[in-house]
């Protein structure tokens, strides 16, 4: 990720050693993080509270009214570079902004998640002319643990393909309404709700159609053309739920792209706050891999929520390019 090209101004170094071990412990991670990158310029760190966890490849929209964040958009969006979100002390998600409408008052933004970062917070230090802001020095782009056992590289990748058959499966009964009564959590109602929703639309519309039947009997005809047109729509749509499901079936992840693919899957689950810190703190890809099968095999209506949203994803998504589903359109859950 690009950093922000913040005022000049070198920040204090750290009291005490810092190793990136002592950094994972302290905010209560696991795994040994692979460094990829260390960014050379200092990168504004903000935190929008404790439960606020944001993923590589997940969207989050905020309504931005504080002046000094504000003035981190502005210069977010004028220089076309990234700044961080903390998830816990030392750790954060660089994240860029995807699309805006800036006001006096008010800004609404769309920002996705870039890439983990971790960094020593005793380096933080505010900005000049900033309103309050901080940023840190040398932090670093890492990864999920890279020196696997050919073991652990054979049973991340097979727990890789476990959980796409559990996706391919949610896929085919997310719009058939045969999921499990049994939600993880209030939100999986909420995101099942509105997976369903593109089938009650059309369920309506068939209803709608059949009393305008009845109160307009004399187009028999034109009728029977509108039914046929919901029901050549409803086989197009059927066919291509299973065009999803079977890429998903037959696609292959080696241990690199499992791992990603852990990640950006943890923004589609609807889960508890918890569970998504368990998941973003965690540099294990192979025990998070294994919780998220576990998870998605006891509740199908997590899987059908998972499996909807990609499919409801645009085309460049990196998820969808990550699964070779970049050349299947998009299902409108509207």
């Amino acid at each position: 990720p690009k950093a922000l090209k913040t005022p000049q101004r070198r920040l204090p170094a750290a009291s005490s050693p810092w190793s990136l071990s002592s950094q994972v412990n302290a905010f209560g991670g696991s795994g040994v993080p692979h460094v990829v990158n260390r960014l050379l310029q200092p990168i504004p760190i903000v935190s929008f509270g404790p439960n606020f966890t944001i993923f590589p490849g997940e969207e989050v929209q905020l309504r931005i009214f504080e002046k000094r964040y504000q003035w981190l958009i502005r210069q977010a969006v004028h220089q076309h570079g990234c700044f961080g979100i903390a998830s816990a002390r030392g750790m954060g998600t660089a994240v860029v902004v995807n699309r805006y409408i800036l006001n006096n008052s008010d800004f609404y933004i769309v920002v996705e998640g870039s890439s983990r970062l971790l960094f020593n917070p005793e380096s933080a230090a505010p900005l000049p002319a900033c309103f309050g802001l901080a940023a840190v020095e040398d932090a670093l782009v890492v990864q999920d643990q890279a020196q696997l056992t050919p073991a652990e590289t054979l049973s991340i990748s097979r727990t890789a393909g476990q959980i796409l058959s559990l996706l391919a499966a949610g896929a085919r009964v997310a719009y058939t309404g045969n999921v499990s009564n049994e939600p993880a959590s209030n939100a999986g109602l909420v995101f099942l709700g509105g997976l369903m929703q593109q089938q009650r639309a059309l369920q309506s519309g068939i209803a709608s159609d059949s009393d305008s039947d009845r109160s307009d009997s004399d187009s028999d005809e034109e009728d029977e053309g509108a039914d046929g047109s919901l029901q050549e729509g409803q086989q197009e749509h059927d066919m291509l739920v299973q065009a999803y499901a079977q890429q998903l079936e037959r696609h292959s992840l080696d241990a690199a792209s499992a791992s990603q693919f852990s990640l950006m899957l943890s923004a589609f689950m609807p889960i508890e706050v918890e569970k998504r810190r368990k998941f973003m703190l965690t540099f294990n890809s192979k025990a998070r891999l294994s919780e998220q099968k576990k998870h998605l095999a006891s509740f199908p209506n997590v899987a059908a929520s998972a499996a909807g949203t990609l499919m409801g994803c645009p085309p460049t998504h990196p998820m969808r390019q990550l699964l070779g589903l970049q050349d299947l359109p998009p299902l409108n859950q509207d």
